[in-house]
């Protein structure tokens, strides 16, 4: 007769142990949704929608992650109880410490999401002794309080009644607000690429057939002839484009740094309006967390840098989403070294290179040798490279043609807004620079294509300069959709309606961080602190280089001289004095988003038989 009130008890404990992991995860999943909100700033940025969407996601990932673990742990609790009573106290604690080391391994359970490079013995160390500190405070109040009479009173099944019944009707109060503001409009499709310099497409005038897909596309649309990139590298001009922001404010300055959660994106604005936002992209570098996910309902990145795999994963999403506006982004990086065409654009190295393989071009003897000019090519070897260049910007267009055809299949295409538009060009050997991007800040790098096609909007070629920071306002003000006032673009549909008055916009950019500073003389500073700076406006562009003694100035007058080839700093003082007082008048009204830490690249950034990053 003893045990049945003892059995009855551990019952009354084990339900009160489901009723308090539930009640601990509801509660941690209210702070997680309010800390999720905060850190993405969606109140701030007048995202409603997408802060009551993101909310109810968190709480719904904490509960139920909180169930899925803490229930089963309860009820082998229950069972060693039951087992062996005299045993249980250290046997349980036990266990809280294994499932507790569980849990502080799961980065995501404490910050949502930390690199790995943020770990640290610092790091390891605070987490052990917060282990420390909740196994010391159970143990006080197992001594001190009638902790398990607690537990019997949460015994009830009304407390886990309420949980759901609380949760349910917040996810209904999520659906309801989706279905109340979902949105009516076009299709929004997004192709950006890497290094596809603009003179090398057919509808500016280039002989080879590299862009006959861009060509109908550009016929059809707005194509802006002067358009610039933020900086000649992919990850850095690619936040540009999704926060429209300058490198300075949306803090991404090296390849290699991370979109922070406070930069609002465009597919973050897109899903508080009810679009259902998909990404399909090839970045540099190994798969890793770029802060691009943000926003984005699905985020497929490609690290084998195949065309034809990101149009097919692009294809299928597509297709699946018929209830909802669909945002596409897609993202191409083939026209980048090695030079390794498909069959469409390989046919264009068969003139050059006599005796030598046509599938491919790749730096011999070192990247750093090749692209700044210590070792030459000879002329067919470097005809031949650029002809397998213009391979890989066909392979591209090969894609967005079965992508954009696709969509005329499936009758699509007229309800669909696209933009397409390059984050950099290429030098192919202009200023003694081979083959690559991103030290330099000419417009061989820095000039990009840009192309608009949506309803109501007429076909022409808009002359005035144009910049990536400008496509996230374009894309708002098409859609008929508010701008954000803290971005630093503005929206280009001004210049298609009335090209002539629209006022020319300067053009600022800044280069990568010299990763090779002891072969690359003219760029002897390492780090931030060593980066290019330019702005382009009235025909004239200013280039300051820092060096060991001060910052290098070059002026270039590009009505006569658009290869920039003659420095005209000395001849016109003035207007480089004024341009440089452009810069720095900007520079003062964009203070950088953040003091971002000097820390040497990671390995992925460099190939073998490069160089060292510090001279």
């Amino acid at each position: 007769m003893k045990r049945i009130p003892r059995r009855d008890e551990a019952a009354d404990r084990f339900r009160g142990g489901i009723a308090s992991v539930l009640l601990i995860g509801f509660a941690a999943g209210i702070l997680a949704g309010l800390s999720r909100i905060a850190a993405n700033r969606y109140p701030d940025a007048g995202l409603p929608n997408l802060a009551i969407a993101a909310f109810t996601a968190e709480l719904n990932r904490v509960f139920f992650f909180s169930a899925a673990v803490g229930i089963p742990v309860i009820f082998l609790v229950y069972v060693l109880y039951r087992i062996a009573p005299r045993s249980f106290p250290r046997t349980t604690a036990v266990l809280f410490l294994l499932v507790s080391v569980l849990a502080v391994s799961r980065t995501d359970f404490y910050r949502g999401s930390i690199s790995a490079s943020e770990w640290s013995p610092l790091l390891v160390a605070r987490r052990t002794l917060l282990l420390l500190f909740c196994l010391a405070a159970a143990r006080l109040l197992r001594e001190t309080f009638p902790f398990f009479r607690t537990l019997r009173v949460l015994s009830s099944l009304r407390i886990p009644l309420l949980l759901v019944f609380l949760l349910a009707a917040a996810n209904s109060g999520a659906v309801i607000n989706h279905m109340k503001n979902m949105p009516r409009g076009s299709n929004v499709i997004l192709i950006t690429f890497d290094s596809i310099r603009a003179d090398h497409l057919g509808f500016f005038g280039y002989e080879r057939p590299t862009s006959p897909a861009l060509d109908r596309i550009a016929s059809e649309g707005v194509v802006f002839g002067s358009a610039f990139t933020t900086c000649p590298e992919s990850p850095q001009a690619l936040a540009s484009v999704l926060t429209g922001r300058w490198p300075r404010t949306h803090g991404v300055r090296r390849m290699w740094d991370l979109l922070g959660q406070a930069q609002v994106s465009l597919a973050e604005l897109l899903s508080d309006k009810g679009y259902v936002a998909g990404a399909f992209v090839s970045l540099p570098g190994p798969k890793r967390k770029s802060g691009f996910e943000q926003g984005f309902d699905r985020f497929f990145l490609d690290e084998t840098h195949e065309s034809e795999r990101i149009t097919g994963e692009a294809i299928r999403w597509i297709d699946s989403e018929r209830k909802r506006p669909v945002f596409a982004w897609i993202h191409y990086a083939d026209a980048r070294m090695p030079y390794e065409p498909s069959a469409s654009g390989s046919a264009f190295a068969a003139p050059f290179g006599p005796g030598a393989s046509r599938e491919g071009f790749r730096y011999e003897p070192t990247r750093a040798c090749r692209v700044f000019g210590h070792e030459r090519l000879a002329a067919d070897d470097s005809a031949r490279a650029v002809a397998l260049y213009d391979g890989e910007i066909r392979r591209v267009d090969d894609e967005i043609d079965r992508l954009l055809g696709h969509l005329e299949r499936t009758d699509r295409i007229h309800d669909t807004t696209i933009l397409i538009a390059g984050t950099h060009g290429e030098s192919l050997g202009e200023h003694e620079y081979f083959f690559d991007h991103g030290d330099f800040l000419f417009d061989t790098s820095l000039r990009v294509p840009m192309i608009l096609r949506a309803a109501n909007l007429p076909s022409r070629v808009v002359p005035t300069q144009a910049r990536l920071v400008d496509l996230l306002p374009t894309i708002l003000d098409v859609l008929h959709l508010p701008i954000p006032a803290d971005i630093d673009g503005r929206s280009l549909l001004g210049t298609v309606e009335r090209p002539d008055g629209f006022p020319d916009l300067p053009v600022f950019a800044e280069s990568e961080v010299s990763l090779f500073p002891a072969v690359n003389r003219r760029r002897p500073i390492p780090g931030i602190e060593g980066k290019l700076e330019a702005v382009r406006e009235r025909g004239w562009k200013l280039i300051l280089y820092p060096t060991r003694t001060g910052v290098r100035a070059e002026l270039y007058d590009l009505s006569t001289d658009p290869g920039e080839t003659v420095d005209r700093a000395a001849d016109f003082p003035e207007i480089a004095a004024a341009l440089r007082a452009t810069l720095e008048q900007w520079k003062a009204g964009s203070p950088p988003a953040s003091v971002r830490k000097e820390s040497p690249p990671p390995d992925w950034v460099f190939a073998a038989g490069d160089p060292p990053a510090t001279p």
